[in-house]
Formats: structure tokens, C-alpha cells, sequence
């Protein structure tokens, strides 16, 4: 048995999860379950062009990038191995944990356990209910973009520029997207905006470890 944490933080549509595990992954395959090709959705690529905007302008270019209407997608390259997100280095994820897609911000490996636990039960509601909540918000961004006869694939930075036009702070939204908001101002109250949760675990290492 190990004993190690997981940290889940509530930053509103950044929010994250990070485990204490990741940096020595049990896996011992050197990616781990960063085999995925991360999907940036609308509401990603709004956030980067706001806070970091030299990184999504790298995205643009970087090697297996495909946009279509309402996101961009890394292509994850081949190595020996297999499958392999080409965000991953030796020291783990080149992205801060806000900076990620939703998938990656969420993910934890099955072997984690962490659901089970009756402690997180507010936590696990807050999750399913981001998910829904913030892939509705991209509808609404799509519907946005369309209405102004814009396009992510056209022109991403005259879209994004258009949307950046909505207030920052994402409570003040037209039409059908403030309906999506008022159930997000709902469900950032349902947790604090941090807790730390210690595990103990039995760990199988390397194939056996499922990712």
C-alpha cells in the first residue's frame, strides 16, 4: 500500500485535479495516460487568448494541429510505444493544470479510486456538472461565432477577437449563453476552492497499472 494525495481545486472553469502519483507514474512507460490528443474547445481557447496569448499563438502551428468549428485538436504523435500527447515531457505536462483541456484537467487513472470515497461526493457532482455546463457554453459560443459569420477554421484569431468582445468574467453573457451561466453561478458553490485528499492505495506497476 502507498500513501499519496490528490488536490482538487475549484477556479470556476479552470478548475483542476492533480495527483500526487503523476510524478512517478505508476505506468513506468514514460507518458503514462498522456496518450491522448487534447481537444481545446471554445472556451479553452478564449481563456489562452486572454491570459497567455504567445502559447496559443504556438498552438497554431504546432505540430498536429486541427482546428475545426469550435475547437482545436493536438494530434498526439507516434513513438515506439505507441500513442503520445505531444504536451508530455520527462517532467510531466509542459501545460500549467489551467491551461489544459477539460479532459486533462479532470483525468485521473482508474487505479486512483478517488470517486469511491464518500468524502468527494460534492466534488464528483461538481465535475459531471462542469462538463455539461461548460459544453454548453461552447454551443452557445458556436452560435455566437455564427451570428456574426465568423469562423474558427476561417479565421481563428477574428473569431476569438470577437468573443473576447463578451464580458471576462463570463456572468453578463447575451441570449442563451446567460441561461448556461446561471446554472456555473450555482455549481462554484457547491465546493470550497481547494481541498487535498489523502489515499492509500495498492499500486501495480507498469502494465499492469490501468491508465
Amino acid at each position: 500500500m502507498e500513501n499519496f494525495t490528490v488536490q482538487l481545486v475549484n477556479r470556476g472553469w479552470r478548475s483542476y485535479i492533480t495527483c500526487g502519483l503523476c510524478t512517478a507514474c505508476p505506468k513506468q512507460d514514460h507518458k503514462g495516460c498522456c496518450h491522448y490528443s487534447p481537444r481545446f474547445y471554445l472556451p479553452d481557447l478564449l481563456y489562452l487568448f486572454r491570459h497567455t496569448p504567445d502559447l496559443l499563438t504556438s498552438l497554431w502551428t504546432r505540430p498536429g494541429a486541427r482546428l475545426d468549428t469550435d475547437s482545436l485538436m493536438i494530434e498526439h504523435e507516434r513513438d515506439k510505444s505507441g500513442n503520445r500527447c505531444r504536451f508530455h515531457t520527462p517532467t510531466g505536462c509542459e501545460l500549467k493544470p489551467e491551461q489544459r483541456d477539460l479532459v486533462c484537467r479532470y483525468y485521473l487513472c482508474p487505479g486512483i479510486k478517488l470517486w469511491r470515497e464518500s468524502s468527494v461526493n460534492g466534488w464528483k457532482e461538481f465535475w459531471s456538472r462542469l462538463n455539461r455546463i461548460e459544453r454548453r457554453l461552447n454551443f452557445q459560443l458556436v452560435n455566437t461565432l455564427n451570428s456574426k459569420h465568423l469562423s474558427l477554421i476561417d479565421d481563428p484569431v477574428a473569431a476569438l477577437t470577437a468573443l473576447d468582445e463578451l464580458p471576462i468574467d463570463f456572468l453578463s453573457f447575451p441570449g442563451g449563453v446567460e441561461k448556461v451561466l446561471a446554472g456555473y453561478r450555482n455549481l462554484k458553490l457547491l465546493v470550497p476552492e481547494s481541498r487535498e485528499i489523502p489515499l492509500q492505495r495498492l499500486i501495480q506497476r507498469g502494465s499492469a497499472w490501468p491508465v
